[in-house]
């Protein structure tokens, strides 16, 4: 993952309040069938987070692609992300950027 790039972040937050990444949203929520992937909890596209299992297709175009990503629930998609539990301003970042992402 490009992460460590300069101003990766920065796109990335961008990215996540496009209208593409909306609409991807919508289109992962209604392939996966409203449910998360790992628990089978039912979800709105409210509740679902949208986690990308790759970056692959981001990092080469600047946009995400519904195969690289999958719905998940808050609970599960924490988990996701263990490294995060203990950097408390990032999971913080990241939660709020997925929460601007699906308005």
């Amino acid at each position: 993952m490009d992460v460590f790039k300069k101003g990766w972040f920065s796109r990335y937050r961008q990215y996540l309040a496009s209208e593409h990444w909306a609409g991807l949203r919508r289109e992962v929520f209604a392939r996966d069938g409203g449910a998360c992937q790992r628990c089978g909890t039912a979800l709105t596209l409210d509740t679902m987070r949208c986690h990308h299992v790759s970056y692959e297709g981001y990092n080469r175009t600047g946009k995400s692609s519904p195969g690289e990503c999958i719905a998940l629930c808050q609970r599960c998609h924490i988990d996701a992300h263990p490294h995060l539990q203990r950097e408390d301003e990032l999971a913080e970042w990241i939660l709020e950027s997925i929460r601007r992402g699906k308005q």
